[in-house]
C-alpha cells in the first residue's frame, strides 16, 4: 500500500503516480497541509496558468485533521471556479461531452473537504478506467519514503505531451489539473497516465 493526499482535480502527475498503484490508502489523519493539491488546482487558459482553491475552514484551528477539513460554504468560490474552466475548455473535443459530470462535483452541497476530493477521484478513476483500489488511513503513521506520497511534488514526465487548447499562445503547459487532460483527451487520456 502506498499513502497519498487526496485532491480535487489534482496534477497529471499526481494520477501518473496514482496509476502506477494498485492499493492506494488515502491520508486523513494527518494534520492538514496548506498550500497544497489537497483544496488547489492549476487549468490552463487564455491568460496563462490560473491556480484555483477551494476556501476552507478548520474547525480545530492549527491542528485540524484532514478529515475534519470543511469547506466554506459559499456559491461564490463555485461559480468563480465553473467559469473559468468553462472559458478555458469550451472548445475542447471532450467538454461537452463532461460538462455536466464536472459541473456536479463542482457545486455539490458536500461542505467536508475530503468527501468532496473523493468524490472527484472516484469520477476520474472510473472515467480514466484506472482500477485503483483505495482505502483511508485509520491512524496516522510513519511511513519509509518508498510507499509515503504524502508530501511529494509531483513533477510531470517529459514524455507527455497532446493537444491543448492554448498551446499556439504559450506552448504545452505541462503539469495541468486532471481536467485538461479529461477535457482534451477523454477517457483516451489513461493511455497517457499509463506512461512513466
Amino acid at each position: 500500500m502506498t499513502t497519498y493526499p487526496i485532491s480535487f482535480f489534482g496534477p497529471i502527475a499526481y494520477y501518473q503516480s496514482l496509476a502506477k498503484s494498485e492499493n492506494v490508502l488515502f491520508e486523513v489523519h494527518e494534520t492538514y497541509q496548506k498550500q497544497s493539491i489537497r483544496n488547489r488546482y492549476s487549468i490552463g487558459t487564455s491568460n496563462g496558468i490560473l491556480d484555483l482553491s477551494i476556501p476552507i475552514t478548520k474547525p480545530n484551528g492549527s491542528k485540524t485533521l484532514t478529515k475534519d477539513i470543511l469547506i466554506e460554504d459559499s456559491q461564490k468560490w463555485k461559480m468563480n471556479h465553473w467559469r473559468a474552466i468553462t472559458s478555458a475548455y469550451m472548445h475542447t473535443p471532450y467538454f461537452e461531452h463532461y460538462e455536466s459530470d464536472i459541473h456536479k462535483l463542482i457545486f455539490s452541497d458536500e461542505l467536508n473537504l475530503f468527501f468532496k476530493n473523493n468524490s472527484s477521484f472516484e469520477f476520474l478513476n472510473k472515467t480514466f478506467d484506472l482500477k485503483i483500489k483505495c482505502k483511508i488511513t485509520e491512524e496516522y503513521e510513519q511511513l519509509s519514503d518508498l510507499f509515503d506520497f504524502r508530501n511529494k511534488d509531483f513533477l510531470i514526465s517529459n514524455t507527455l505531451n497532446y493537444i491543448q487548447p492554448f498551446a499556439n499562445k504559450h506552448g504545452f503547459i505541462p503539469n495541468l489539473s486532471i481536467l485538461d487532460l479529461l477535457f482534451c483527451e477523454g477517457p483516451m487520456g489513461r493511455f497517457f497516465l499509463k506512461k512513466s
